[in-house]
């Protein structure tokens, strides 16, 4: 020891007298921060501390260099211009010293550049040191730890009043002329500043700093004492290694994930957020475990910052609100609901904390979503999703401010580490746009009315009628009857085999299925099918379709519909669909009808789209081609789109005559299976009538006429149809979650039918098996919580609709 003291001090006269004409680092230290820090840090708990209103900033460079060649670094730092008081300025410059023996010596010089000047500092590094952890002081601002050599000057002093000014510090490092024998290695390994700010408000922001550079083969813990604090707002610790490989870091034995993170030659520096792991009970204790690199485990800790604002947490939801309904409605703005959609809830949170908080939103109280979600302190504007299907019943109406409606209640509350912070509720109306697939008079979702096959071929007609003012294709005012006209022709050696009238209407109230008198070729019709839709919004009335069956009275030539209205409404022209079989075809069409009338219309709902969605399970085996017609009414440019099987093609109708009937056709060749319709309203509304698919198929030798299936009607005395499902829990960690339910009538299961799960914004299809089971693979449900399952039969022309809701938990 007593030889190493001698060294010490004969390199401490050496640097005096190099250092002549230079500002000397002992000057540079005279400018103490508020911190006190003017000593060497000999142990690994010894941290520098302080409080400041503004901030506290850390910048670091990684200049590295070419060994045994002079080494240049720079660090540039713009001041804020709110530093009203710079409480403390550190400078920081880690210099690779090549060796733990004295054989290399560097001269190094560290220059600061401010709006007031240059000022630099010199410092000769050479001296021994030991591979331990043992920090040996080269001078009262100087360290060595094994290889490297820290330099710690405290520029305070001269930063006063340059706040909006840029700060450069250069670090030079060069061959020591003078010490013979010794080789020379400047690399430079860190240059840092750590800058504490006063901006002249309230806030409190504590920090500390450990600058005890330390190395070992092992593990290092620095403490910092926040036991001052009761509670934090915002906690961040920034970490500067000088390895080639970096640590595993705990904080109070929390894993340190997910940081702020640039790696440079033997620099590793890491920021982390770890406001959730502050214990208010005990010191912060940092771990670092070292890593296994090319000489065995090593860590060299360097520069360790924390920075805390402390505080009790205030949270409030300044207001929640639905969509509105106002305009046609009422002159207030009321809080609506949709039956059948997603509703999309818009809260408004204050918080004085950063951090991970979850937000609950339930339905007439029951839990409907649960979101994680990041808030920085201040006000936040959130979106919340209800997927749950509210009741659609007849009694669900809305006139206005007065009148009977059903209402939802929607609570939202906001949590942060299981604790509930905020709760705020709203009412709201259901404002049903049409019955979505569903119909008043108890009728089920979309039904075949007709399907059958021919050898001759399908024709669709819709007639031209326009009213007198050539804008309108329904009736016009006051009109109370009309005459459409179809002109037939048939081919050689074909015959009708099916004739069908559609007749759409809208806004009639009161409407019935004997609310048209009509007769065709002067033949009283009486409806096979009336299917109506009608949304609650004060003042309209329901919306439909009347289907005749014409087989009997169609002729080839002239057709002539008289119709004599009994409501007041509109009704839009009407379509005549005649289906042949023809000696000697060699084709087969199969024809699928799918009927309904849903009402699409926006109603307030915002930039949502509405659509309406069916499926047709064709049998498409050796088909030749195939084709869809999709029917709406009131369906001017603009007004829709349309989606088979995923694919869409917007704004399909192109008709310039407002307020008609028309169809969109799309060629479903190479399509098998089930076909998927989706019909998406774009702006305004409109009527989504009749579906049909044609598929077309090569005739086999000797084929006989295929008779058509006689159509379905509102006869039929169906079965009740139940759905047996239990609630179910799954590991989080299961990727696809497979949950099973069974169809059943009475004690027979149902088969082969098609069953729908919706969870979490996303539908699953499944057919049930000869037993009636279904089973569903669940695929995006991820994180823990609770969910709601919404499973659907929609019924055939056997069995009657049903529906499910079941509870579906997520755990870790």
């Amino acid at each position: 020891m007593r030889n190493k003291k001698i060294l010490f001090i004969s390199i401490f006269i050496l640097m005096i007298v190099l250092s002549i004409g230079a500002v000397s680092a002992e000057d540079a230290d005279d400018a103490i921060a508020s911190t006190n820090d003017d000593t060497v840090l000999e142990d690994s708990e010894a941290t520098a501390s302080g409080t400041v209103s503004g901030g506290v900033d850390v910048v670091t460079e990684n200049p590295w260099g070419t060994q045994g060649q002079p080494n240049h670094g720079e660090l540039s730092y713009d001041i804020p211009a709110d530093a009203k008081t710079i409480k403390s300025a550190d400078v920081y410059v880690n210099v690779f010293g090549t060796t733990a023996t004295d054989t290399y010596a560097t001269n190094v010089t560290t220059t600061i550049k401010t709006d007031n000047g240059d000022e630099s500092y010199n410092e000769i590094l050479c001296i021994a040191s030991e591979k331990s952890s043992t920090v040996f002081p080269v001078n009262d601002h100087v360290t060595k730890s094994y290889l490297d050599y820290m330099i710690h000057y405290n520029i305070t002093s001269k930063l006063t009043g340059l706040n909006g000014t840029t700060l450069k510090i250069n670090v030079d490092t060069n061959n020591m002329t003078g010490l013979t024998g010794k080789l020379f290695d400047g690399r430079i390994k860190l240059i840092a500043l750590v800058l504490a700010y006063d901006d002249g408000d309230d806030d409190i922001i504590n920090y500390w700093i450990n600058d005890n550079q330390i190395w070992t083969g092992s593990n290092t813990t620095l403490t910092f004492d926040t036991t001052s604090m009761s509670d934090v707002l915002e906690m961040s610790l920034t970490n500067i290694a000088l390895d080639s490989s970096d640590a595993t870091y705990f904080l109070n034995g929390n894993l340190l994930t997910n940081p702020e993170y640039k790696t440079g030659n033997y620099y590793k520096y890491n920021k982390w957020d770890v406001t959730d792991y502050y214990n208010s009970s005990k010191k912060t204790e940092f771990l670092g475990i070292g890593a296994q690199g090319s000489y065995g485990v090593s860590h060299k800790q360097a520069l360790a910052v924390l920075v805390a604002k402390p505080g009790q947490v205030s949270s409030s939801i300044d207001s929640i609100t639905t969509e509105r309904a106002g305009k046609v409605y009422s002159s207030t703005q009321i809080p609506i609901a949709y039956p059948g959609l997603s509703n999309k809830i818009t809260i408004k949170v204050t918080t004085n904390k950063n951090g991970k908080y979850v937000v609950k939103l339930l339905a007439d109280g029951v839990e409907v979503n649960s979101t994680e979600i990041s808030l920085t302190a201040g006000t936040t504007p959130l979106t919340l999703i209800d997927n749950t299907i509210r009741p659609i019943n007849s009694s669900a109406t809305y006139a206005g401010t007065s009148g009977t409606y059903d209402k939802v209640n929607y609570t939202v509350q906001l949590f942060l580490k299981d604790e509930k912070l905020a709760n705020s509720s709203i009412d709201a109306v259901i404002l049903y746009n049409g019955y979505f697939n569903k119909a008043l008079y108890d009728q089920n979702s979309l039904e075949s009315f007709y399907s059958g096959a021919i050898t001759g071929d399908i024709v669709i007609d819709v007639s031209d009628f326009v009213n007198s003012a050539g804008t309108s294709g329904k009736y016009a005012t006051g009109t109370t009857n009309r005459v459409d006209n179809w002109t037939v022709s048939l081919k050689d050696g074909s015959v009708i085999v099916k004739a069908f009238i559609y007749v759409p209407y809208t806004s009639i109230t009161g409407d019935n299925i004997n609310m048209l008198n009509a007769t065709f070729n002067n033949q009283t019709l009486t409806p096979v099918a009336f299917i109506r839709d009608q949304t609650n919004a004060v003042g309209l009335g329901g919306y439909g379709i009347l289907v005749y069956d014409v087989t009997s009275f169609i002729i080839n030539g002239n057709n002539t519909l008289a119709l004599n209205r009994t409501l007041s409404g509109g009704i839009y022209p009407s379509t005549l669909i005649y289906l042949t079989n023809t000696t000697g075809s060699n084709v087969i069409k199969e024809v699928y009808i799918s009927n309904c009338a849903d009402v699409v219309g926006a109603y307030g709902n915002g930039d949502r789209k509405l659509k309406i969605d069916s499926t047709f399970d064709v049998s498409s085996n050796e088909a030749v081609n195939a084709t869809v017609y999709v029917f709406g009414a009131g369906s001017e440019p603009g007004r829709a789109s349309i989606s088979v099987n995923g694919v869409l093609d917007d704004n399909v109708w192109n008709t310039t005559v407002k307020n008609t009937v028309s169809y969109y056709t799309k060629d479903l060749t190479g399509i098998t299976g089930a076909i998927d319709i989706s019909l998406i309203l774009n702006k305004g509304m409109f009527t989504a009538l009749q579906q049909i698919v044609v598929v077309t198929k090569n005739a086999k030798e000797n084929t006989t006429p295929v008779k058509p299936v006689e159509p379905v009607t509102p006869k039929v005395n169906k079965k009740a149809s139940k759905i047996v499902a239990k609630k179910k829990t799954f590991k989080a960690k299961t990727k696809v979650k497979k949950y099973t339910i069974t169809l059943k009538s009475g004690k027979k299961p149902i088969k082969k039918v098609l069953v729908t799960l919706k969870v979490k914004g996303k539908t699953y299809k499944v057919k049930t098996n000869a037993k009636g089971k279904a089973t569903f693979k669940i695929k995006n449900l991820k994180k823990k919580g609770k969910y709601t399952a919404t499973i659907k039969f929609k019924g055939d022309k056997t069995y009657k609709s049903a529906t499910k809701k079941v509870k579906i938990t997520v755990k870790k």
